[in-house]
Parts: C-alpha cells; sequence; structure tokens
C-alpha cells in the first residue's frame, strides 16, 4: 500500500468526500457517546488508523484540508487519554493502545508523514478569519504526535 504509486488508484480517488466525513462522525459519535464499540474492536481500530494514514497525508485523495485535519481528530481519539490512566473500568488499557500503533506496519511508517504533512496544508488554506480553525485543528495534531514519540516503534520518525 505505501508509498502509494505516482497515478493513484481510481478508486481511492474516487471516494466521496461526504462518505469519509460521515465515516469520521458516526466514530467520533460512537467515542464520545461513552459506546464502546471501537475500543472493544482492535480489528475496526487497525482499519482506521489504516484508512486515517492513508487519507490525511495525501491531498490527491482527499482535497479538502479542513476534512483531512477532521480525521486526525479521529485519530485522537484512539490514543491513551489522560483519563484512561487514572480510571480503573473495564476501557481498553493504555499498553494496548500503544501495542495498536506499535505494531501498525503502515502507521509506523508513514503516520508522522501524514500528520506533518496537514499539519502545514492547514497553514495554506488561504482563509485568514479561519486563524482559530487552524489551531483547533492543530490541537489534535499535537497529541498525537507527543504520543507517538514516546513509543519506541516511531522513534526512527523524528
Amino acid at each position: 500500500l505505501f508509498p502509494l504509486p505516482q497515478q493513484t488508484p481510481a478508486l481511492l480517488q474516487n471516494i466521496p468526500e461526504c462518505l469519509v466525513e460521515n465515516l469520521a462522525d458516526f466514530a467520533m459519535f460512537l467515542k464520545h457517546s461513552g459506546l464502546d464499540t471501537l475500543d472493544n474492536s482492535t480489528d475496526e481500530q487497525k482499519h482506521l488508523i489504516t484508512f486515517c494514514t492513508v487519507f490525511i497525508g495525501n491531498s490527491q485523495l482527499l482535497h479538502n484540508p479542513h476534512l483531512r485535519a477532521k480525521l486526525t481528530q479521529l485519530l485522537s481519539l484512539m490514543i491513551p487519554q489522560e483519563e484512561d490512566e487514572t480510571r480503573q473500568t473495564i476501557q481498553p488499557s493504555v499498553e494496548i493502545k500503544k501495542l495498536l500503533f506499535e505494531s501498525h506496519p503502515i502507521a509506523c511508517g508513514h503516520l508522522v508523514e501524514s500528520l506533518l504533512t496537514i499539519f502545514i496544508d492547514i497553514e495554506h488554506t488561504g482563509d485568514s478569519m479561519e486563524f482559530e480553525d487552524k489551531f483547533q485543528y492543530r490541537i489534535p495534531m499535537y497529541d498525537i504526535l507527543e504520543f507517538l514519540w514516546s513509543l519506541p516503534a516511531y522513534k526512527p520518525s523524528n
């Protein structure tokens, strides 16, 4: 899958952006509503990590930088949160979430690069009245990068 070929496959280029937005909205709804549907399924999380890694950093697949930034918000919901470390509930442990990212072959090689690409692309949106939005988009990116750089598998990405 990586690196993507120079000629992007038509199948990937023709995914409607509304479908990507609906996927991101639904997954974020599941996380915010307290349903453990995603937390209890590492296979689905692996697919979402792959999806986010591919689409966040590639403006040929998703032209809208705001939608690509929305995918970073989705990705940030899959990293361990501070409350995960302090709560003693049945939620997946921090170690399971770390292992999910450390064992993901595509993310280990390309997620940091994809995040930095969208980080820069957001700056070039040209909308001066969206100054605050640029920072709102970057907050989850900071959290994800901080988490990834704490994992040994991502150290070579520095």
